[in-house]
């Protein structure tokens, strides 16, 4: 039986001793190690569980659904800790993998805004996306922050929308309008709404809405479901309104890692 690597794909394997009846291989070409198709190196637990795990977080579920779900279909029960290391570290290596991609944008962009409350204090999360392909540019918590990233965006581009709708709060319409200085056209029009089927919010795709937004406790697992969030929903989740194609591949994008699982394989190293 001919063995493939994990890593990068190779048949070029051979073995590599044994440990706890579990036979390890090595590939000759990207000198890697691993045990078999389910087990990278080093790791404890099959790679399908932090994959569905992943999968399940940014689809909404919660930490202890999550927990929940692996014990009944797989039979491991993993501690709150373990789960959250597995987000945690993944997070990490998908927004940075992906921080400098730098798509082409169409003229007509969209700025909305979500309200949350978390401990009787009220956030204000906005999205900046491309009508076109729907490419998630940016998502953060807070006006002053959504100013300065989208002048960040715009300062190394040097081109700006022709039109852009907004959909936020009116004290701060002006702020919004004003980053985009070189805009021709603004306009904010009555189809902004929750049923509006081509604004594709993060709190318009979890299962519960925004309600599974405000279960987050502290504003740094906020900030850092957001920055996952746009990730996932940039390059790995398929939109059915797109061709079921990624806002990425729509933009002409080439990339490799297009899972959660190919993140995990092409980024766990013995």
């Amino acid at each position: 039986m001919i063995i493939k690597c994990p890593y990068c794909g190779s048949e070029a394997t051979v073995k590599f001793g044994k440990y706890k009846d579990s036979q390890y291989y090595y590939c000759k070409l990207c000198c890697r190690k691993f045990r078999d198709n389910e087990y990278l190196y080093h790791m404890k637990v099959p790679r399908r569980y932090i994959t569905r795990a992943l999968e399940m977080y940014y689809t909404g579920y919660s930490v202890p659904s999550i927990r929940e779900f692996l014990s009944q279909n797989y039979g491991y029960s993993p501690s709150y800790s373990v789960l959250w290391g597995w987000i945690n570290k993944y997070t990490r290596l998908a927004v940075s993998l992906f921080r400098d991609v730098s798509p082409v944008t169409g003229k007509v962009w969209i700025v909305t805004e979500t309200m949350l409350e978390m401990k009787r204090q009220k956030l204000f999360v906005y999205d900046v996306l491309d009508k076109e392909t729907r490419f998630l540019f940016i998502s953060c918590v807070g006006v002053h922050e959504v100013v300065h990233a989208v002048r960040e965006f715009l300062s190394g581009r040097g081109d700006s929308p022709e039109k852009v709708y907004i959909n936020v709060m009116e004290p701060y319409e002006d702020a919004i309008r004003n980053i985009f200085d070189r805009c021709r056209e603004f306009s904010r029009e009555p189809q902004f709404n929750g049923n509006n089927e081509f604004i594709d919010r993060f709190s318009l795709n979890l299962p519960d809405g925004s309600r599974v937004l405000r279960n987050f406790r502290s504003i740094n697992i906020l900030v850092g479901f957001i920055m996952g969030w746009r990730v996932y929903y940039n390059f790995f989740r398929l939109n059915p309104r797109l061709g079921d194609k990624t806002p990425a591949q729509m933009c002409g994008l080439d990339y490799h890692i297009k899972t959660w699982d190919e993140l995990i394989r092409k980024t766990s190293h013995p």
